[in-house]
């Protein structure tokens, strides 16, 4: 497996073509169209790639989280942040 400083976003969109070929076509790719699910509206499309860059950098600024040394309510704070980017990114399409 890569190193993971190495894991993004391309990963994450080889990650997702592996678990959905058989159900989207389209699966690992960025989606090309804005979206929203219930009352949550998702970031628009044409800024999935600006704000992967923006939320890499913090990742990568902190050494991947790995900089904040057993501070456990410090590490569970920024992973929440970068898992809540991710579903605000909503880089994939769902149907």
């Amino acid at each position: 497996m890569s190193h993971p400083r190495r894991f993004f976003p391309k990963h994450i969109q080889a990650i997702h073509r592996f678990m959905l070929p058989d159900f989207h076509p389209w699966a690992g790719e960025c989606r090309k169209l804005d979206i929203a699910k219930n009352d949550t509206i998702f970031l628009a499309n044409q800024e999935i790639e600006s704000e992967f860059n923006d939320m890499w950098l913090r990742l990568k600024k902190s050494d991947f989280l790995s900089d904040l040394n057993g501070d456990l309510k410090g590490f569970a704070a920024e992973a929440g942040v970068a898992f809540g980017s991710i579903n605000h990114i909503h880089p994939f399409r769902e149907w």
